[in-house]
């Protein structure tokens, strides 16, 4: 069975997502989600060690999911939070 997780036929959906990567931290990696004109996003980046770094990734701002079967909607917890999703 095939389910869509992310929709990215919408260019400006790409928009939700943030880069995280270890220019956080001191290192010199980059990463962006831009929307490619098939229809879906592509991670690009260039991860570097230089500077004890090392990674590169995207994260959603805001998570919404909606369970077909059920209706259970979880909620992301507040920023900053230790609380963990259900």
């Amino acid at each position: 069975m095939r389910t869509t997780l992310f929709d990215f036929t919408d260019p400006s959906a790409t928009s939700a997502w943030h880069a995280i990567d270890d220019r956080e931290m001191g290192g010199i990696s980059r990463s962006t989600l831009p929307h490619d004109p098939a229809g879906h996003a592509a991670f690009e980046g260039t991860v570097s060690l230089e500077q004890n770094g090392g990674f590169a990734s995207v994260r959603l701002i805001e998570l919404r999911v909606d369970h077909p079967r059920d209706g259970c909607v979880p909620k992301p917890p507040p920023r900053n939070s230790t609380q963990a999703l259900p």
